[in-house]
């Protein structure tokens, strides 16, 4: 017995199950959050980028960053970003919410900022060239704490 192929099972083989193979990797994105391959201390580094860009765009417009005093720096800073009317409606908070959190801080002028993510990986490549120390009352030292985790600090500062 013979199988002959049609045009119309061509048709499928080329046309129609690439488009349904998309729409599975699609809704299996959507389930799986969309972090292929990506560690949290990645997101963590580009969430940083992120809001180092928002806030050039606030300094940009008022001329200095944002001073924030309250404890919870992130999300004062988030509700100063919105505030601002530059196109920012929220800041990315860090993926293990709330038992980490991003941090910020600014000096009294506005003129130079620092911000921070506390990393899982202590040999994260990123961390070889970050900011150290105490910087606007963040804690961006280079000491371990019992989980073995490391303080990655960037911004504009003296």
């Amino acid at each position: 017995m013979k199988v002959k192929l049609l045009k119309k099972d061509i048709l499928w083989w080329f046309v129609a199950m690439p488009i349904v193979l998309s729409i599975i990797g699609y809704f299996g994105g959507l389930f799986a959050g969309g972090n292929f391959g990506r560690s949290p201390d990645s997101r963590r580094v580009a969430d940083l980028r992120t809001t180092s860009e928002a806030l050039e765009l606030y300094r940009k417009k008022f001329g200095s960053y944002p001073v924030v005093s309250e404890e919870d720096s992130w999300g004062a800073l988030i509700e100063k970003l919105k505030q601002a009317d530059i196109g920012i409606s929220t800041l990315s908070l860090d993926p293990e919410y709330p038992d980490k959190k991003y941090s910020y801080g600014s000096s009294e002028d506005g003129a130079h900022y620092v911000i921070r993510a506390l990393l899982d990986d202590p040999k994260h490549p990123w961390l070889e060239n970050d900011i150290d120390g105490m910087i606007y009352g963040v804690n961006c030292g280079d000491s371990r704490n019992l989980q073995g985790e490391k303080d990655y600090c960037i911004g504009k500062y003296r």
